[in-house]
């Protein structure tokens, strides 16, 4: 996994460099920057540059997710700041390694809102550690920008969401399953986490909503369970026409390669959000026999055809070697979001309901117009349907049926 290295700004990479590569054990590298008093009255907006911090992975199992929304960020920064910057200002990205741990991300943000200078976090990537996290930075009136969290019991004043909330995520999955693909009895594979279970809750009640029924629900643990024989021999007794993967790439990849060498699963079709939209998955799946069973609903279009996503996704492509996935999407689109914002006078105590009063448009995650509601979450978008074919995802040109699924 590459480490990131890479300079936002020339003048302050030393300073990026010494914060980024401190762990959360250690001594955190002091500032350089002196606030004058205007950034006394407007903490994050100190006099030379306006600091972003980010609590993501940079370590361990979701390093890969991680990685791609810093790269992300810094591209977009890169870009922000060669334009002119924000009203004068440059922008600074300070990244914390979370390693996607909750008590790392708990001494993390205890760390990062000692510093006022921070405007806002971006972060962090699952929900149990964005709930475990959101309350310090309230408590300290620090906004968090999150990119992927998903669990409809994250709330906050001060907290805009840019994935689909699981009350818009479960339904558009469930009835992906029933609606485009006739599915009447599911099986939930799920992570025992709260994303997992809200997820579950969120697929059941929509699969009744539309004459539809969960006829197995089995949790696992995330970053523990590699053996996956008890589930699908449970899935084979159970009946189910479909099976909803609520996991990420690490476990649903798992799950996906170990019943493919099941006879009697062999046409069964498997359901996941676009949280799988990665080479890893990929990779762990190459030698299935039955790819074509993988179907992913996504909150962004991963194939959308419009010039500026083309070049956003070369550009990623060749500064870093990395395909566009649902972090890096949903982290570059936040990153100008928060600029735009800025630039109509947001400071750190009014940069949420600033977002929640805006609209946004050329966003990388959607084409047309995107807007936050009274929540901060984004409000719902088309949902396009990608399957994989010769080992490669591509946009099936359908979209989530969501009939039903919403009343």
């Amino acid at each position: 996994m590459k480490a990131w290295t890479r300079k936002i700004l020339a003048g302050v990479f030393a300073l990026v460099m010494a914060l980024t590569l401190v762990s959360c054990g250690g001594e955190e590298a002091p500032s350089t920057q002196s606030p004058d008093a205007t950034a006394a009255a407007n903490p994050g907006q100190s006099s030379g540059t306006i600091k972003i911090a980010m609590s993501t992975a940079q370590t361990g199992a979701l390093a890969e997710a991680g990685v791609s929304q810093v790269n992300s960020a810094e591209m977009a920064i890169e870009e922000i700041n060669n334009a002119g910057g924000i009203n004068g200002q440059q922008l600074e990205l300070v990244v914390y390694d979370d390693k996607g741990d909750v008590t790392e991300s708990t001494l993390v943000a205890q760390r990062i809102v000692q510093d006022p200078d921070f405007v806002c976090v971006i972060g962090t990537l699952t929900s149990s550690t964005t709930l475990a996290t959101l309350p310090i930075y309230e408590a300290a009136g620090l906004p968090m920008l999150n990119p992927t969290a998903n669990s409809v019991d994250i709330k906050g004043t001060d907290f805009i969401r840019m994935c689909l909330a699981s009350d818009v995520q479960g339904p558009q999955l469930t009835a992906c399953a029933v609606n485009n693909y006739g599915k009447k009895k599911l099986a939930v594979i799920y992570p025992m986490s709260d994303f997992g279970t809200g997820m579950l809750e969120m697929c059941t009640n929509t699969a009744e909503k539309l004459g539809a029924e969960i006829v197995m629900a089995e949790p696992y643990t995330a970053g523990t369970d590699r053996d996956f024989s008890v589930h699908l021999s449970k899935l084979e007794k159970s009946g189910a026409d479909g099976v909803l993967l609520l996991g990420d790439y690490n476990e649903t990849s798992m799950i996906i390669a170990q019943a493919d060498r099941i006879e009697s699963l062999s046409d069964m079709q498997y359901f996941m959000d676009a949280s799988i939209l990665s080479e890893v998955f990929l990779e762990r799946i190459k030698d299935i026999s039955h790819e074509e069973n993988c179907i992913i609903a996504a909150g962004y279009n991963p194939y959308d055809d419009r010039d500026l996503y083309k070049e956003f996704a070369q550009k990623l492509k060749d500064k870093f070697g990395i395909d566009t996935n649902e972090p890096a999407v949903y982290t570059y689109d936040l990153i100008n979001i928060l600029a735009q914002a800025l630039e109509a006078g947001a400071t750190r105590e009014t940069l949420a309901d600033t977002i929640k009063s805006m609209e946004f448009e050329n966003m990388m995650s959607a084409p047309g117009t995107i807007k936050f509601d009274e929540k901060g979450d984004r409000e719902a978008l088309e949902i396009a349907i990608i399957g994989v074919k010769d080992n490669a995802f591509y946009y099936t040109g359908n979209n989530v049926d969501m009939t039903g699924a919403m009343e």
